[in-house]
């Protein structure tokens, strides 16, 4: 595992999305990942919205009407989860109880069944003539960790949320989720401060907020037969509910307030507790948490939060959201990294091997949007999409050459497929290369050291408006916690134009981080961003 950090991420202009177990993430038009959920059905919040086909139109009562000539196609399976998958998770509970393992498909469906009734998520009732039920159906994942070793089956109910109506079934849904910039700098200062870091699972998470309105739900696929003529009473927000997310996230937050801790003001998925002992640092995604403090006081937390949820002791922490996290504790550092989802990409793709080359994207080649297109069934958003996760978690390496193929993931062509097999290439040769934090030689071992790099071409957007790239990096310790290069949103009339844009963008940053930083340790003076304007 290599430290420091790399080339600055690249801006595009596409849609390709995915996360680590193939939930979308959002490519935005500047090649910036958002909105990524790595947990699979765990995490699945709200089941997804149903969205039309194409503009209504009049018609009139003689005119004929047919179907869409469009071509139809499954949507492709982006991320962790589809990467080296020989069986893919069964779909329905038919294929499940059907599949070559059935058996762990059924003891995991009677584990899901016994969980929601110990915990009261609903009653079993005579099916209303007036409710307006809502439709569920099961979710199937196996689980891996970041070393890609099976976990444990899991079958999570979920409600076809995409069916609630606003203002009747629900009110508010927004729920926060931590940033991997949080991440990283919560590795950091625990590496520069040794402090011990372990993490803890919630079971069913969704599960413990109690519903503020009626509803009513079908009776899970496979239990018509056992509770004929019966509907579910929710008492609880199961999982794929609009408002569950919010509903946990208020119920937890108010847990860890109660006990001590108190949010962030820059990430309020990050909970600190000060005490005299010290600093106990808690980071939330959704029902995952990292704990970091002295042996005494991380081991206080866990029997807090095991007192309050069900909830699992994983020991030292492994792996977080698909990266795998490694610790040497002679030498004081941290690694994270993706190696077992890089080589599941690459063996997906057939370029096991194939030649290695020593940089992403050559210099010398030019992204445009002429050219040969590919066929309408390419794989282009789907390789681009998994490196666009890959090069927001660990590889700053790759984010410039990503950002750049993700402008073109609407209408591909052969020299775009070509730059993207490359970067698969280049992956293949460097699967082990990630991030490493550790205290700073020009620093006491307790002190975060940031430093920024930042630079903009100008012009270097060449289909149309001619717009530059900003590009900046922050490391501390020498290590990148932060990177971003996206297209300007103006085009910038010089050099010098371009350059103080791309300063304006790493200052903003710059603040956000002093802010999570000053609520870890003490500044010692300014932060130095080094430009070569």
């Amino acid at each position: 595992v290599a430290g420091g950090g790399g080339s600055p991420a690249a801006g595009g202009d596409g849609g390709a999305t995915a996360d680590a177990n193939g939930n979308h993430a959002t490519g935005d038009a500047d090649g910036n990942v958002t909105g990524a959920d790595t947990d699979g059905g765990d995490h699945a919040a709200n089941g997804g919205n149903a969205a039309g086909d194409g503009a209504a139109a009049a018609v009139d009562e003689e005119q004929l009407i047919t179907r869409s000539g469009r071509v139809s196609k499954p949507p492709s399976r982006l991320g962790f989860a589809i990467l080296g998958e020989d069986n893919p998770d069964p779909i329905t509970i038919q294929q499940a109880r059907a599949g070559p393992h059935a058996a762990e498909w059924e003891k995991s469906i009677s584990a899901e069944m016994s969980s929601l009734f110990q915990k009261g998520t609903f009653e079993v009732r005579d099916k209303p003539s007036d409710a307006r039920l809502l439709p569920v159906k099961w979710v199937f994942k196996r689980k891996f960790d970041a070393f890609g070793n099976l976990e444990k089956f899991k079958s999570r109910l979920v409600a076809k949320g995409f069916r609630q109506r606003e203002g009747l079934d629900y009110d508010e849904v927004y729920a926060p989720v931590s940033k991997h910039t949080t991440l990283r700098m919560f590795l950091a200062f625990a590496a520069a401060n040794d402090l011990e870091i372990k993490q803890v699972d919630i079971a069913s998470a969704f599960l413990n907020g109690d519903l503020d309105k009626e509803m009513w739900a079908a009776l899970p696929p496979g239990f018509e037969e056992v509770y004929p003529g019966k509907a579910l009473y929710l008492r609880k927000a199961i999982y794929g509910l609009k408002q569950a997310p919010k509903i946990w996230w208020d119920n937890l937050s108010s847990s860890l307030e109660q006990h001590g801790f108190r949010p962030s003001i820059a990430d309020p998925c990050l909970f600190i507790h000060n005490s005299a002992d010290g600093l106990v640092l808690l980071l939330v995604y959704v029902d995952d948490m990292l704990i970091a403090g002295s042996p005494v006081q991380v081991k206080d937390t866990i029997v807090f939060l095991l007192s309050a949820y069900e909830s699992r002791d994983m020991g030292d922490a492994r792996s977080f959201l698909g990266m795998a996290i490694q610790r040497n504790r002679g030498s004081r550092t941290i690694s994270l990294s993706q190696a077992e989802y890089t080589r599941k990409l690459v063996e997906r793709f057939d370029y096991a091997d194939a030649k290695h080359r020593d940089v992403p994207l050559s210099m010398s080649v030019t992204l445009t949007r002429q050219g040969e297109p590919l066929d309408v069934n390419n794989r282009y958003a789907e390789l681009v999409g998994a490196m666009l996760y890959l090069s927001s978690c660990t590889r700053p390496d790759i984010s410039q050459a990503v950002g750049a193929l993700s402008r073109y993931t609407a209408g591909p062509t052969k020299a775009h497929w070509a730059a993207a097999l490359g970067v698969l290439r280049y992956l293949k040769g460097t699967m082990r290369l990630g991030l490493q934090y550790g205290p700073s030689e020009s620093q006491p071992v307790t002190q975060l050291q940031l430093t920024g790099y930042c630079d903009a071409d100008w012009g270097g957007e060449k289909d149309d408006s001619f717009k530059s790239t900003t590009g900046y990096a922050f490391l501390v310790n020498g290590c990148a916690v932060s990177w971003q290069s996206r297209l300007q949103q103006t085009v910038a009339r010089s050099t010098t134009e371009a350059e103080y844009q791309a300063m304006s963008a790493i200052v903003s940053e710059a603040l956000w981080l002093r802010k999570l930083m000053s609520e870890l340790q003490p500044l010692s003076g300014p932060t130095v961003i080094k430009s070569d304007s």
